[in-house]
């Protein structure tokens, strides 16, 4: 008896259409078919995934990161793109996505259907939902290997292109969760994050550092930090940065004698002229006048 037949069940019941599940697990079969888009592309410094897209999947859909750095919200948690990086997207799911625009993301993905038995019945939504979404593999270059073979496959041989997604689907059905320590870690560069930002309203006497100085002091890429920035806070860390240094500004015009240029140097600038300048855009009125104004 042919031992690959026997344990893969390895034959195709309609063109493009092969098994997902090994006939020996379960007495049901399960069979895929690759559907386009199917692609390997670098993305563009203004690529997002918006929620938009994500109500507008229709089929399953395998996704790899196989370069750059990003993100990825999913209903439940927030996940740190980076090479690795993989997911089975299904109907109903959300998958709200950006990148670094210094560091994009390369990606691959592959669209394709799940059926049950040999009538092609759709496969039933309790046990797909029983598939991991999200893992982060270490053999990257191998899965994107796989995938590039898939994609050239598609047009040029779709049950072959098949085949080979259901090889890699049982390869990754039988591998961990994406693992909690990354997670963790993201997490607590949220929680670290707040703390900074906590400690800079509380300590009204220090200087306000600036966005680059924020973000070596918490170990992330200016354009990382600002994005995780901007989503845990609300605004950009410029825009806080800002608020916060002509919020004690309009106190110390009120509240002492300090001249304008020593008002800058406490706040943290450089220029005391880039300082009246961004104070008289802001407010309105140049520092001098704002203190006059107050004070009759």
């Amino acid at each position: 008896m042919d031992y690959a037949r026997e344990k893969l069940d390895f034959y195709c019941i309609s063109p493009g259409i092969v098994p997902l599940m090994r006939s020996t697990m379960e007495p049901t079969r399960w069979y895929v078919r690759v559907r386009s888009p199917c692609w390997s592309l670098i993305c563009r410094k203004d690529w997002s995934r918006p929620r938009e897209h994500s109500a507008g999947l229709r089929d399953l859909e395998l996704w790899l990161v196989w370069k750059g750095r990003g993100w990825m919200r999913s209903r439940k948690q927030e996940y740190p793109l980076l090479p690795g990086f993989c997911a089975i997207m299904r109907p109903g799911g959300i998958y709200d996505a950006g990148h670094e625009e210094t560091n994009p993301l390369g990606i691959a993905f592959i669209h394709f259907q799940a059926f049950r038995g040999r009538d092609s019945a759709p496969l039933p939504a309790k046990t797909l939902a029983k598939w991991p979404e999200f893992y982060q593999l270490e053999d990257v270059d191998f899965i994107h290997g796989v995938m590039r073979r898939i994609i050239r496959l598609e047009f040029l041989n779709p049950a072959a292109a098949s085949g080979l997604l259901q090889g890699l689907l049982l390869d990754l059905l039988k591998r961990p969760l994406f693992p909690k320590a990354a997670l963790s870690a993201h997490q607590s560069r949220r929680s670290t994050i707040l703390s900074l930002a906590e400690e800079i309203r509380s300590a009204t006497d220090a200087p306000v550092p600036g966005v680059s100085a924020m973000a070596a002091s918490v170990g992330l890429s200016l354009a990382h930090f600002s994005r995780l920035f901007h989503e845990v806070i609300g605004q950009s860390p410029r825009d806080f940065v800002l608020d916060i240094r002509l919020r004690r500004a309009r106190h110390l015009l009120m509240e002492c004698d300090l001249t304008v240029q020593e008002i800058a140097e406490r706040l943290g600038y450089r220029d005391p002229f880039f300082f009246s300048r961004q104070f008289r855009e802001k407010i309105g009125m140049p520092p001098n006048a704002y203190r006059r104004g107050k004070l009759h």
